[in-house]
């Protein structure tokens, strides 16, 4: 099911931002340039305006679905009437040109038609396998995990969710370009944050192609730059493509313009625009790609200068050495203390697909919070266990206090491993509850005693889920009225 996902999610990017602008950028014939010459300019512009568009509808409340698919529907109409010639409304010839190409079309075929030869070398197949290795490798651990890797991809769910919701947006640039795909793939906001990471990297490795070819590189130096791109930033811990969004979508605005520095400085100047509303501080991490563009060229430059009898050698010897060490580095490095326990995540999920819409009420720490938002409703543990008491709940007629029909609680087993802090800041509760190791230990043992006390005196209550680590209680109480 995930790799369905993570399909719909990059079908719908590539669709937005490529493949239909492309189209009717070359459907008035106006561009005769190859189609491959085209990707980096009409990228960009995209970019650029659903960028702008994001964060002019969040701030005014209007970033829904229909709103932003008028804006983009106008967008490929403009795209389509600068594509014509001058003066195509009208010139004669022009609508005789377009009526018998369509004529063309409709005319029966018979026999073979001519054998279109590939431009995909042999040679070059070798990058393409080792880029595919890479981001199979690197969406492995997404499609088979529900949890993220780092606290900011929940705020980035988190930060879609608003905008699908309509509701008052705090300006996040690394998620605006993203908006499209939790629009119209029908996904929820944390699956496309979560599945966005490999699709990024791959525009990320064919963006330091791009940028290699700009300079006069072939296969093999693009080879050598992607090896060396992701051997120096597994090396360094910069991890591209595990939810490093904005690092990992500025990376790739900034190669953009690099290799448009010789062609266009419009478009090199929209890609350093990018840069600055995507991730405007600066990052060591936007030098690795750089300098392993450059590396890549260097090394084919001096294998170009060898005689062929030491070249060929050479560069089987320097592929093998480049990209053995970046297909055993490929997988993802995990986060030696989750910040989520996966049971919980998938528990989520399950709940949200058996229950109606906002007809249920997770109990659970803050985590929950970006898978849940905008399907059903959240009450922080910390906040339960404070306003309940055991000998409250032990009564035969108690009831939760939450206006749904389904609550459930989730009690961690084994409370998860929590990196130790020193101070918490100002006595602030919460902090301690969920970022020391003490706070959480009691926090879940106060939740575990609460639902052992309600589960001996009601019977509407039973286990949804459990494992070693968590488990998942279901209380279906009389729903309370909300009065206004």
């Amino acid at each position: 099911m995930e790799i369905l996902n993570l399909f719909r999610v990059g079908t719908i990017l590539a669709l937005v931002y490529l493949v239909l602008p492309l189209y009717v950028t070359r459907f008035g014939g106006k561009y005769k340039t190859g189609w491959l010459n085209l990707v980096g300019p009409v990228f960009l512009r995209t970019a650029l305006f659903v960028q702008i568009s994001v964060i002019a509808l969040g701030q005014w409340r209007l970033c829904l679905p229909g709103t932003m698919g008028a804006l983009y529907f106008f967008w490929i109409l403009a795209n389509t009437w600068h594509s014509y010639h001058s003066r195509w409304m009208y010139q004669s010839i022009e609508w005789k040109y377009r009526w018998s190409r369509i004529l063309k079309r409709l005319e029966p075929k018979t026999g073979k038609g001519p054998v279109r030869v590939t431009s995909i070398s042999p040679q070059s197949a070798i990058a393409y396998v080792l880029i595919s290795f890479i981001f199979l490798q690197t969406a492995g651990f997404p499609v088979a995990n529900l949890r993220f890797l780092t606290p900011e991809s929940y705020g980035r769910a988190l930060s879609i969710g608003t905008l699908l919701q309509g509701s008052t947006w705090t300006y996040e640039g690394s998620i605006a370009l993203l908006i499209p795909a939790a629009f119209w793939t029908g996904l929820d906001a944390a699956t496309v944050v979560r599945l966005s990471g490999p699709v990024i990297l791959l525009a990320l490795l064919f963006a330091c192609w791009h940028c290699v070819k700009s300079f006069g590189g072939s296969w093999r130096s693009a080879f050598f730059a992607i090896s060396l791109f992701w051997i120096a930033s597994r090396w360094f811990q910069l991890n591209p493509g595990e939810e490093n969004t904005a690092r990992d979508l500025a990376a790739l605005f900034l190669l953009l313009g690099i290799s448009h520095l010789r062609t266009s400085y419009g478009y090199a100047a929209i890609s350093l625009l990018l840069v600055v509303m995507v991730n405007p501080q600066l990052d060591a991490a936007y030098l690795c790609p750089l300098l392993a563009v450059f590396a890549g060229l260097a090394l084919e430059k001096l294998l170009v200068s060898l005689p062929t009898f030491v070249s060929r050698p050479a560069t089987a010897g320097l592929l093998l050495a480049a990209g053995l060490p970046a297909v055993i580095g490929a997988g993802p490095r995990l986060a030696s203390e989750p910040l989520q326990y996966e049971s919980a995540a998938r528990a989520v999920y399950e709940i949200a697909a058996q229950f109606p819409r906002n007809q249920w009420t997770v109990v659970s720490p803050g985590n929950e919070l970006a898978q849940i938002y905008g399907r059903g409703w959240h009450v922080q543990l910390s906040e339960f266990t404070s306003r309940h008491k055991v000998e409250q709940v032990s009564q035969p007629d108690f009831q939760f206090p939450y206006p749904t029909g389904h609550v459930f609680v989730f009690v961690e087993k084994k409370p998860l491993p929590v990196k130790a802090m020193a101070i918490y800041s100002n006595g602030d509760e919460a902090a301690y509850n969920y970022a020391t190791q003490s706070g959480r230990i009691a926090l879940e043992y106060q939740a575990a005693e609460l639902m052992a006390a309600y589960v001996g005196a009601h019977r509407n209550v039973s286990v949804f889920g459990e494992d070693d680590d968590l488990i998942v209680y279901h209380v279906q109480p009389t729903p309370v009225k909300v009065t206004k």
